[in-house]
């Protein structure tokens, strides 16, 4: 066992060098982490230890990263790992409200959005462009396409009753009511959609809907089509091949498709 004290020791140094890494923020992460060296300690003792301190590294560094982002970053990392009753609303730094469910999906829909690095971020739109979404959950993207894109024209379509209170809710939240247009309504048909709305163009089509939820995008005319100029099509959990008819759709219309991270990315 004289190997024991050697292997807390190197584990000691490297949970402290990872610390002294992240100690951007010292205010939250100004207590080291360490784990006192014995003579005898058993290797499933040592693995204990190196997990509950690398635990309690990560609770940190997410705080740190939260507190970036959101002015209540507990609650907001709260509604992100906790599940309960109720609601809350996550106020962040841009001046940005969203009320959430304490049910993590709708605190995960946000950090999706605004606080990981999406593939959004490198979509060039022109100058106000407009977006339709397909499966508008509680208003993430929508009011990203506002503030990312200077959208000027956003309708989101959701299904959910449920959702589509919080989808109103947040719109009406960041005062967005005049450029935002939630539906509360499935899709059956593209060209429905562009007639009911005058568009005329659509820039960005993002799509958020399970494969037997796509018909209506399988059945678009080639020639309409041609008036969307962007698609995002989300990814469903059994992957690409499960919507291997709408891709075939798409290329048959012209699209050149890409698949970037959780979705395929399709463009004239």
């Amino acid at each position: 066992m004289q190997a024991a004290p050697v292997l807390l020791s190197a584990a000691n140094k490297l949970l402290n060098a990872v610390v002294n890494v992240a100690s951007y923020r010292p205010r939250i992460m100004q207590d080291t982490i360490k784990l006192s060296a014995q003579t005898q300690v058993s290797h499933s003792r040592i693995e204990e230890r190196l997990q509950a301190a690398y635990q309690a590294f990560r609770n940190r560094l997410n705080l740190a990263t939260a507190d970036k982002f959101f002015l209540n970053a507990a609650q907001y990392l709260q509604a992100l790992t906790q599940e309960g009753e109720g609601s809350v609303v996550l106020q962040m730094r841009k001046g940005l409200n969203f009320t959430v469910r304490r049910n993590i999906w709708d605190a995960e829909s946000v950090r999706e959005v605004f606080v990981e690095r999406s593939s959004f971020n490198r979509l060039h739109l022109g100058s106000k462009p407009t977006v339709l979404e397909v499966g508008g959950y509680i208003g993430g993207f929508s009011i990203y396409a506002i503030k990312a894109f200077r959208a000027a024209k956003v309708v989101t379509y959701e299904a959910s009753a449920d959702n589509y209170r919080l989808l109103s809710q947040n719109i009406v939240n960041n005062t967005m009511e005049h450029r935002i247009t939630p539906v509360h309504a499935s899709v059956d048909s593209l060209e429905t959609i562009l007639n009911a709305h005058e568009l005329k163009q659509v820039d960005l089509l993002k799509v958020d809907a399970s494969r037997d939820q796509l018909d209506w995008l399988v059945d678009a005319p080639l020639q309409l089509l041609k008036q969307v100029k962007r698609i995002v099509l989300s990814l469903p959990s059994e992957g690409e091949q499960a919507i291997a008819p709408v891709l075939k759709h798409l290329t048959g219309a012209g699209y050149t498709l890409r698949q970037e991270g959780g979705a395929v990315h399709a463009s004239l």
